[in-house]
């Protein structure tokens, strides 16, 4: 039966099923509803790779510094570093050079050079008299050893190596070297260092060890006790310390009073008398110095 609507056409018809269909969603989708439509698919972040061509990224490629090729290579040393290390060919290239032409830069390289080699000798007779200990009676060897010790760009690697060694005539060198050297002169310091460090001192013989305690003596009372061991042990080394108590001035204000006065009581003096000759009549013989 013909109703009001027969009158809207068929295409009306659509958009009113259309708008109510619509109408329907919205109610189903919104808060009020039941249900809730479906979350949108995940957005996939898309990353386009380099190219090919593109270089790479630094933080792809290293995590530290740049570090240098391996292929580089430091700069060969001059003919004047190689003299100046030891190297024969050209410390002889340089000495063969006439002196007038030489620069002062080639006469340090000469010095150098032997210095270097100079060095080299001590480290190996070092080693030849810890591997052979009869060495160290050897005349010649430590002569050469000695006058290695009076060059001041080698004696600290000579003494130092020898304080390591077990022989009581490291410790009479090195006082050889301290009495005999000028005081203050660092020599003369460096050797008296290590005599009285423990590498050494207890090596050293009976007649040094009085040597040693002579000369840190400071009292009279100390000197007294040192007489008798004097008298039994020393040798011509103590003399000359022994001989300074005989002085009857030298301390004091005016430097005009006796250091030592309890040594003139006749006893203790006539003690003093018999040490100083014993030590006279007991030669040292130096294995170092080729005339005795």
């Amino acid at each position: 039966m013909p109703g009001r609507f027969s009158r809207i056409p068929a295409a009306g018809l659509a958009l009113v099923a259309a708008a109510i269909a619509g109408a329907a969603g919205f109610v189903a989708g919104s808060s009020w509803g039941t249900s809730r439509l479906p979350a949108p698919p995940p957005v996939v972040a898309t990353v386009t790779a380099p190219s090919a061509s593109a270089p790479p990224l630094a933080s792809a490629t290293s995590s530290g510094p740049t570090q240098p090729a391996a292929s580089a290579k430091a700069p060969e040393p001059s003919s004047l570093e190689l003299a100046a290390g030891g190297d024969l060919h050209a410390l002889k290239a340089l000495e063969m050079k006439n002196a007038t032409e030489r620069t002062p830069e080639e006469a340090l390289a000469i010095s150098a050079g032997h210095a270097a080699l100079a060095r080299a000798d001590a480290t190996r007779v070092a080693d030849d008299l810890s591997a052979d200990p009869k060495l160290f009676q050897d005349r010649g060897t430590m002569a050469y050893v000695y006058r290695l010790a009076l060059d001041p760009d080698v004696a600290p690697t000579l003494l130092v190596a020898l304080a390591r060694l077990e022989d009581p005539v490291i410790a009479d060198l090195l006082y050889d070297l301290v009495d005999r050297g000028e005081p203050g002169a660092r020599l003369a310091l460096l050797a008296e260092d290590l005599l009285r460090g423990p590498a050494v001192l207890p090596e050293a013989s009976k007649a040094l060890s009085l040597i040693i305690d002579l000369r840190n003596a400071k009292t009279c009372e100390r000197a007294a006790v040192l007489l008798p061991r004097a008298n039994a042990v020393g040798d011509e080394r103590a003399t000359p310390l022994l001989e300074r108590y005989r002085e009857k001035s030298g301390c004091g204000p005016k430097r005009t009073d006796d250091c030592f006065p309890c040594l003139r009581d006749k006893p203790i003096e006539k003690t003093l008398d018999d040490a100083i000759a014993s030590t006279k009549a007991r030669s040292f013989s130096a294995p170092w110095r080729l005339n005795r």
